[in-house]
């Protein structure tokens, strides 16, 4: 996989036949038991960084030995991603999520990168991680680790009355 910059992390097509990108690509089903060929696949998206694009290999590195990303199940369990998604999984997005506490790029990269790769499992996990990272922690704390101000409580119920028909949908 190579980005706009010309970096690129190796894996193998097998490792990455979960991506609906890749699988477009090829146009077919992957067999992994084809003799190993070498492409190099662009992904033309901004946020593709070498992090981004490592990560995604780690995760298809996890992914080929350990299996599917157990189920996430929601509202989150806990603010910890090995309770929520096993040891192997988790490890790796709690070390993602760790960097992401004090900047928080690298994990919506991944989020976009993985939807961009139609890694769907993927963006998941990622996302579920930012969900553990907001868990039980206040809006002016949120909004901070996201480098935003706080809402004052006049944004808050303005966005609620517009929003209002969508607060009836929402189980909060």
């Amino acid at each position: 996989l190579s980005n706009v910059a010309n970096e690129s992390v190796q894996l193998a097509i097998a490792e990455i036949a979960e991506s609906g990108f890749i699988r477009a690509a090829f146009e077919t089903e992957i067999d992994d038991e084809d003799e190993p060929e070498i492409f190099d696949i662009m992904i033309p998206n901004n946020r593709a960084t070498i992090t981004a694009l490592q990560d995604v290999a780690a995760y298809c590195a996890i992914y080929s030995t350990v299996g599917t990303v157990p189920k996430i199940e929601k509202p989150l369990i806990s603010s910890d991603m090995i309770v929520i998604a096993g040891d192997s999984y988790g490890s790796f997005i709690e070390a993602i999520k760790l960097d992401s506490e004090n900047n928080s790029k690298r994990i919506f990269d991944l989020i976009e990168v993985a939807n961009f790769m139609e890694i769907i499992p993927l963006m998941n996990l990622a996302c579920a991680a930012v969900a553990s990272l907001m868990k039980d922690k206040p809006n002016e704390e949120i909004a901070t680790m996201f480098g935003r101000p706080p809402m004052t409580k006049e944004d808050e119920e303005k966005i609620m009355k517009e929003h209002a028909s969508l607060m009836e949908v929402v189980d909060f």
